[in-house]
């Protein structure tokens, strides 16, 4: 009924400081994932954090631009990392480790100035077809 249906998020508080969001991604052809970070205080609209998109060929888009394409049936590492809090910039980075090649990042990408801290991180199938994205070893922590 809604395009953001299947989806899944962790609605919590997390840490301020330097956060890394990290997860394992195995991509299938025509499979749409977007995966966000969101600043969503009780009843005001929601500040976008970082977030990335990998389109049904397998190109990931970050910072408004295709930054690569992905393998389809391969697992792969995605990492971002962004600084929270009183600390916030509005700026990102994203690596991206595919197995057998060096780990690509991508650094400088905009979300929101106004984007604080994050209180749902969240995966979103926006297919319109049937199709299948796999993720795994999902984490949030205090990046070093």
């Amino acid at each position: 009924k809604h395009l953001h249906d299947p989806h899944f998020c962790y609605e919590r508080e997390f840490p301020e400081g330097a956060l890394r969001g990290s997860f394992d991604l195995r991509h299938e052809a025509g499979a749409v994932l977007s995966y966000e970070w969101r600043d969503w205080p009780a009843g005001e609209s929601y500040r976008g954090g970082p977030s990335l998109r990998v389109n049904a060929d397998g190109a990931l888009v970050a910072g408004g631009q295709t930054r690569l394409v992905l393998p389809h049936g391969v697992w792969l590492k995605i990492e971002v990392t962004c600084l929270t809090g009183a600390g916030a910039n509005g700026l990102w980075q994203l690596t991206v480790k595919v197995p057998g090649k060096p780990p690509q990042t991508f650094e400088g990408l905009a979300c929101s100035p106004a984007f604080r801290r994050p209180n749902w991180i969240g995966f979103i199938s926006l297919a319109s077809e049937v199709s299948t994205f796999y993720i795994d070893n999902v984490a949030v922590e205090k990046a070093p």
